[in-house]
């Protein structure tokens, strides 16, 4: 299959994802050249990363998560990584064995990547991950579907 074109609204437009996702909790944290969004419902977390994404900024976001009351992801987490443009940190990545740091291992990780270069990407960075099945998807329906939910 393909890699798709991503049909979600722009990650700019938080107001679109908030009417998709009306009961869900959302967390933002953003720069000048980057926006992190994170949106939890029923045990599941979408993390959509945009732009010059930065390590600091995934930890942030994750520490808005965990003082909200959160405690894991036991539906699994999606990470839309179409919209990002930055440069990955290797030396961070091999020190991650849990792709959401500060929380249990989510059993199942949905990575979606926008062409054949961000997958090998997503690809090295998972393999990182330690107790967690994990896949990249080629665009988000395919990804909820492989988690089961859709």
């Amino acid at each position: 299959m393909p890699f798709a074109a991503n049909s979600w609204p722009p990650l700019s437009t938080l107001s679109a994802l908030k009417g998709k996702y009306p009961n869900a909790a959302f967390f933002v944290a953003e720069d000048t050249h980057a926006k992190n969004i994170a949106c939890i419902e029923n045990g599941r977390c979408m993390l959509f990363y945009e732009g010059e994404t930065t390590p600091r900024q995934k930890v942030a976001i994750l520490a808005q998560i965990k003082q909200a009351g959160y405690t894991g992801f036991e539906n699994g987490v999606l990470i839309d990584f179409s919209r990002f443009t930055g440069v990955i940190d290797w030396e961070y990545a091999k020190r991650q064995e849990n792709i959401v740091p500060g929380f249990p291992p989510p059993p199942k990780i949905a990575y979606v990547a926008h062409n054949e270069q961000a997958a090998m990407t997503a690809k090295g960075i998972l393999s990182f991950s330690k107790n967690v099945e994990w896949k990249v998807c080629r665009n988000l329906a395919e990804a909820r579907c492989w988690l089961g939910w859709d």
